[in-house]
């Protein structure tokens, strides 16, 4: 294997450990108990569902400040409102 291979294999290996970690650190913007505040919604699995999607939006966009998590739940409301009403 050359050098260079060798250098980016070694690179994707600490790049991927990094990104482990971070995984592992990630806390949510809101808990629970503050999503069904924020979002006026009932106990249940909804609750999960949101944050799992926060969740996901950290996984692929890397942190996620309090101000974007709160629109990004204002945009998914206005969407569960939406299809409410069909």
């Amino acid at each position: 294997m050359q050098r260079g291979a060798r250098r980016k294999i070694a690179a994707t290996h600490r790049k991927a450990r990094h990104l482990d970690q971070e995984l592992e650190d990630y806390t949510p913007p809101f808990t629970g108990s503050e999503i069904i505040s924020i979002l006026s919604l009932p106990q249940g699995p909804e609750v999960g569902e949101v944050l799992q999607l926060l969740e996901n939006m950290f996984i692929e966009n890397g942190p996620v400040s309090k101000q974007d998590a709160l629109d990004f739940l204002a945009e998914w409301g206005k969407g569960k409102d939406n299809s409410k009403r069909k």
